[in-house]
């Protein structure tokens, strides 16, 4: 659940505001003690709170050192292309690996990565991706593969240890008075229905146990523009009809540490939440961040 791209929020987001990280972890249990079967929350944690809620796609070209057009100046056409053919390339990038891609057969391939296909996108760019893309596009993002998707956990715990463990890895670049940012979505059956621009995925535990593990699920953020029109940089919260929905949590960043023992105490950590290998080097840097941020602290 992590954000990058420097912006300024919007201004009518409801903010709240803590001054330490024992008042924001009551906070969060009493908010889950008050979910009911009716209304879910979903969480998402940014290291600096003056991140944008953009998906990695919007973010790609700008960290990515490539030479493409900013977004201000390219039509919605040439950003599905793009999309489309980072998605198709990683599909065949699994087979020269030997890893099996969700809902993948002859007919799949036929249907969604065809030449045909992309011209029937690009006609409409509302349409993409087909409902047959998107766990194979959770999948590419799970391993890094910018996408339109934004990643969410049912667990508040861990949109917590994103954050903080985004925080620590750029301590000597802390500013003052900078926060770190927890964001709250509600959703009902009412929040639903009256937010269609966008959707909200539930996928299949089978495609990674980091899913499961996470708690995750995703939203996904359309593309609204013709397709000779140019793409606007839109964050999430410009989707919703009712901002009241979606809360932001702020802490000054140097409560990062405090916030991550938490994390800990409370089973929180890099090798419960990707459970292999990769995730036990996590949790060892993880842990080595922390014991930096202690000596200086």
């Amino acid at each position: 659940m992590r954000g990058e791209l420097n912006g300024k929020t919007n201004d009518q987001l409801k903010n709240i505001h803590f001054e330490n990280s024992d008042l924001l972890w009551d906070y969060l249990i009493n908010m889950q003690r008050r979910e009911n079967r009716f209304k879910e929350l979903i969480y998402r944690g940014h290291a600096d709170a003056e991140w944008l809620l953009i998906p990695t796609i919007y973010r790609f070209k700008y960290t990515s050192g490539l030479n493409f057009p900013k977004y201000t100046t390219q039509i919605a056409e040439q950003q599905l292309k793009d999309e489309f053919y980072l998605l198709k390339h990683f599909i065949y990038g699994c087979d020269e690996v030997g890893v099996s891609v969700p809902n993948d057969s002859i007919e799949f391939r036929n249907r969604n990565l065809s030449d045909i296909k992309i011209q029937e996108y690009c006609r409409q760019p509302s349409t993409w991706p087909s409902d047959e893309l998107i766990e194979p596009m959770v999948m590419a993002r799970l391993h890094g593969l910018p996408t339109r998707l934004l990643d969410w956990s049912r667990n508040p715990f861990v949109a917590v240890y994103f954050a903080v463990t985004d925080a620590l890895r750029m301590q000597n670049r802390w500013l003052s008075g900078q926060k770190i940012a927890i964001f709250v979505l509600s959703i009902d059956k009412e929040f639903r229905d009256s937010n269609n621009q966008f959707r909200i995925l539930h996928v299949r535990g089978s495609i990674s146990t980091n899913v499961v593990a996470q708690q995750g699920l995703f939203t996904l953020n359309p593309i609204i523009e013709d397709r000779k029109e140019p793409m606007v940089i839109k964050s999430f919260e410009d989707f919703l009809n009712d901002q009241s929905s979606l809360v932001k949590l702020t802490i000054p960043i140097e409560e990062s540490l405090n916030l991550f023992y938490l994390c800990n105490k409370f089973n929180c950590n890099a090798a419960r939440l990707f459970p292999n290998a990769d995730g036990a080097c996590m949790y060892s840097i993880d842990q080595y961040l922390s014991m930096e941020a202690y000596r200086v602290s």
